[in-house]
């Protein structure tokens, strides 16, 4: 028989503070009104770039923009680490436009593309993107990028010249309510000491990985919940940022 892990021995099924992308795919804290101005703006035809580092929330708000506009507009999605080749617009334009427009080479207007990964983007693609949203052939484009420093050309610049959003993470009262979100209401931990986890380190990402690690010492140890000794032991080295 397959011995239980620390976490099934705590009543859950799975780990809670797993950040595999595909669980807890619509967990987003402390963005609510940069979504709900981003959607605005999209819907406004606008072109848009969402910077922010690793860990931030900028995935989880890409899919929300999907989320949002899936049956209503044509979605074109493209990550842009996948090859550094030129970008194949008119493909992606027909394969968006569905069977008739692959068939007969039409390529689709009005399309909303988003271009994840973007700080790969080279430059004549960039101008592309610029060309393509000036024909109509993309209705809005929403950038989204590793860092802030993207060196974008003058084109592209242009466009997003004021739909420029930088995500920076979450604070303490949203690292808590991510954690009740997966533990729910479990004595095994206190608030207090959510909040100390995360004071070590708030990327959203590392924080939840720190939480796993404490939970795992704090069982591992026969304890009956978390104690301040538990975080100081694993996350000691950790300093508060």
């Amino acid at each position: 028989m397959k011995a239980k892990l620390w976490y099934n021995e705590l009543g859950f099924s799975e780990n809670p503070f797993t950040i595999k992308p595909a669980k807890f795919s619509k967990e987003i804290f402390g963005h609510k009104f940069t979504i709900e101005d981003i959607i605005s703006r999209i819907k406004e035809s606008k072109a848009i770039l969402i910077t922010g580092e690793y860990g931030t929330g900028k995935t989880s708000i890409v899919k929300k923009i999907i989320s949002e506009f899936r049956g209503k507009l044509r979605i074109a999605y493209y990550n842009c680490n996948r090859s550094y080749k030129t970008i194949d617009f008119d493909r992606i334009l027909r394969v968006a436009g569905g069977f008739f427009h692959w068939l007969f080479r039409i390529r689709k207007k009005g399309i909303l593309l988003i271009l994840d990964e973007a700080q790969d983007l080279n430059k004549k693609d960039m101008d592309k993107v610029a060309e393509y949203y000036e024909k109509g052939f993309f209705k809005s484009v929403v950038l989204a990028t590793k860092g802030n420093d993207i060196q974008l050309t003058d084109s592209l610049k242009k466009l997003v010249e004021g739909n420029m959003f930088n995500i920076t993470g979450i604070n303490a009262s949203d690292a808590v309510r991510i954690a009740r979100n997966r533990i729910g209401s479990t004595k095994f931990i206190s608030d207090k000491l959510i909040v100390e986890i995360f004071l070590r380190n708030k990327n959203p990402r590392k924080f939840l990985k720190n939480c796993e690690e404490v939970f795992r010492a704090a069982f591992d140890q026969g304890s009956r919940s978390v104690q301040k000794r538990h975080v100081e032991e694993v996350l000691g080295q950790q300093a508060k940022r």
